[in-house]
Order: structure tokens, then sequence, then C-alpha cells
């Protein structure tokens, strides 16, 4: 993966980009992942918060709020066993 600004790019949206199509990929929104949880099966679960052009801190506010809200940064899937 390379890192373009606050775009990351993995090798299916360069083949996007090599087809005229990159416009649809690059919108210089700022974007969050952030933890909401797990699966039954243990798997970490994220919800992605997208905010409008330029509004980094607004995404970043948002993101923290809902860490603090909920509480998912901070808990642990169950261990199998």
């Amino acid at each position: 993966m390379s890192i373009r600004g606050s775009l990351i790019v993995d090798k299916r949206h360069r083949c996007l980009e090599s087809e005229g199509d990159a416009s649809r990929i690059k919108t210089s929104h700022p974007a969050i992942s952030v933890p909401c949880g797990f699966t039954p099966e243990g798997l970490p679960v994220g919800v992605q918060i997208v905010g409008r052009y330029r509004d980094d801190f607004g995404v970043l506010q948002l993101a923290h709020a809902f860490e603090e809200a909920t509480g998912f940064s901070t808990t642990r899937p169950a261990v199998a066993g």
C-alpha cells in the first residue's frame, strides 16, 4: 500500500486509476475507521466516518465522541477456548 495525502491506495485502486476512474476514488473527503464491536466469532467490526471536504477536525471530533460514548475502543473479544 502507498499513502497519497490522506488517501490510502491499494492495488485494486491503482488498477482503477489506470483505467481513468480515479475521480470516483479521490474525493479528498476526510475519513476514519472506528472500532464498533465484534462479530459472534470475535472478529473486529468498524464503522467508517466520512466528513465534508476539508473537515478533518470535525471527523476527528465525531470519532472521539463515538469512542467515548460507546467504549468499544477499549473492549477486547472473548478468548476462544
